[in-house]
């Protein structure tokens, strides 16, 4: 009997994790695959085919916040597979699609705030019977997965840290949402947990140094609002502090980025302003011009602070002037502080010793692709992050399985 899966959006990550999806399958696999722009999905589909010439691809177009023509479209699926973002706009209306046509649904939303309206639909999801596993990607996702392993190895959990790094993939076109995602973070308030509720803080100025394994090492990022420490807090109530901080390698980008950032918030820069500059930045370009004194403002920051020395900023940006790119070095940890047997104790968790998964398309469409197996397996309904229904072993042994094939 064919399984049916519908991914909604076909930008990068949800095409990588179809055509990991479709090439890892054990089973008749058939893929509907959606987006607003018909290309797109076709595009994702030649991948597909490529990659498993066995099974059988659909294309098609949809609205994500058009609740009715989503439940149309998913019809008839075993699981739907949210990657159209940003969720903080798509994640409710494909939610009330799925409940509507009684189809589970898997996202990698990374908006704190679209994990709580998730959260908020539990009792609706739960009476129709449907599945909804939020946050299935790498981060969030494989670093709620690392930081329960962690934390359930600890009598008491003080203190939890998730951390996520990206490197310098080079000149590329991101997605509007992607971009929309990252003013997000680097400009807009954070919601975190501390003791015991959540609360808000700004976003990116507290900083902590976490130690990535491989490459990176020990590296400095900053506590930024994606859903972890709301879904991990519900695990760990007792916990003081539960913090997600990310950055991005080279360091300078980071400052680069936290300079805009501030700029957004203090107003003297648009958010369409900061999007239209990290599309440049990203893709190669200059970008508006006026974005560019408090982004070198906020590298300049970092020299002061003390975390990044002045000949490492020069020969960043030297680099970047010439279009030069260094190794793209990413990875995901999670620290968890506690006690054990009376006495303190950290657990520290890293993919980096495990996965080779440096671009942010394949360790995201990876992770998507190994928990879409996962829930195919286990659809008990409600709303569920992947802490609740996912252990480190489970899903160590699907990323294997998905990984096999070459990107």
């Amino acid at each position: 009997m064919e399984t049916v899966v519908s991914i909604i959006g076909t930008g990068q990550m949800a095409a990588r994790a179809a055509e990991l999806l479709a090439a890892s399958a054990t089973g008749e696999l058939g893929l509907r695959l959606l987006d607003r722009d018909l290309r797109a999905a076709e595009r994702a589909a030649d991948r597909v085919r490529r990659a498993a010439p066995g099974v059988q691809v659909e294309t098609g177009t949809v609205d994500a916040l058009d609740v009715d023509a989503c439940a149309d479209a998913v019809a008839s699926s075993d699981l739907v597979v949210l990657g159209a973002g940003p969720f903080l706009r798509t994640t409710e209306p494909v939610i009330h699609a799925c409940v509507q046509a009684r189809v589970d649904l898997l996202d990698i939303g990374d908006d704190a705030e679209a994990a709580q309206s998730a959260l908020a639909l539990e009792e609706e999801v739960a009476d129709a019977g449907v599945c909804v596993s939020i946050g299935c990607g790498a981060s969030p996702g494989l670093t709620n997965v690392l930081a329960a392993d962690a934390a359930d190895a600890l009598d008491e959990v003080e203190r939890i840290d998730v951390g996520w790094v990206v490197g310098d993939e080079g000149p590329q076109e991101l997605g509007e949402a992607v971009l929309e995602h990252w003013v997000h973070c680097v400009a807009g308030a954070c919601l975190t947990f501390r003791d015991g509720e959540v609360v808000e803080v700004d976003a990116f100025v507290a900083g902590a140094v976490l130690p990535f394994s491989g490459a990176l090492g020990d590296f400095r990022v900053f506590e930024c609002p994606h859903p972890e420490p709301l879904t991990l807090g519900r695990r760990y109530p007792g916990a003081a502090a539960i913090r997600c901080l990310g950055g991005l390698d080279p360091a300078p980008l980071t400052g680069l980025s936290r300079g805009v950032g501030m700029a957004v918030r203090s107003g003297s820069l648009s958010e369409a302003t900061a999007v239209d500059f990290f599309r440049a930045a990203t893709s190669g370009g200059a970008g508006p011009l006026r974005a560019w004194p408090p982004a070198l403002a906020g590298v300049a920051a970092q020299v002061r602070r003390g975390e990044v020395s002045p000949g490492a900023a020069l020969r960043w940006m030297s680099n970047a002037a010439r279009g030069r790119s260094g190794p793209c070095r990413s990875g995901v940890v999670a620290v968890a502080h506690g006690r054990r047997d009376g006495e303190p104790a950290t657990e520290v968790r890293s993919a980096s010793s495990w996965s080779s998964l440096e671009r942010m398309d394949d360790s995201t469409g990876a992770a998507c692709a190994a928990f879409a197996r996962l829930a195919l397996r286990d659809r008990t309904p409600g709303v569920r992050a992947p802490e609740d229904w996912v252990t480190l072993p489970e899903l160590r042994e699907a990323l294997d399985d998905v990984r096999a094939v070459p990107a």
